[in-house]
């Protein structure tokens, strides 16, 4: 079994990540429908692309990560958009959805 520190250092080096925000409040309609008791993202099916930069243990065993918002690898090519200006998400682990997708670290998604 691998520990989170370990899996950052060894695996998430550089790699561009997924991510979706769990929602957890509902609207009456969706309480009423039972929206609850399935897994919605805030965002619907659209995700947030990310690097992972660091993973603090909170006091409660959640990780709080900071993340590095990008676009995915084939689209940087484009020359009209500026990839100086960095944002950084931080976000608990439990409240986050992420997954990892080959293509989108593979320029021009081969």
């Amino acid at each position: 079994m691998t520990d989170f520190e370990t899996f950052l250092h060894d695996f998430a080096d550089n790699k561009i990540f997924r991510i979706y925000k769990y929602k957890r409040i509902y609207t009456p309609y969706e309480q009423e429908q039972k929206y609850s008791d399935e897994t919605v993202f805030e965002n619907g099916a659209y995700p947030t692309y990310v690097y992972i930069k660091n993973a603090i243990e909170l006091p409660n065993g959640d990780i709080l990560l900071r993340m590095e918002e990008t676009i995915p690898l084939d689209e940087q090519l484009n020359d009209d958009i500026d990839t100086s200006n960095k944002t950084y998400i931080y976000e608990r682990l439990s409240d986050i959805c992420i997954r990892e997708y080959d293509s989108d670290n593979i320029i021009g998604g081969e």
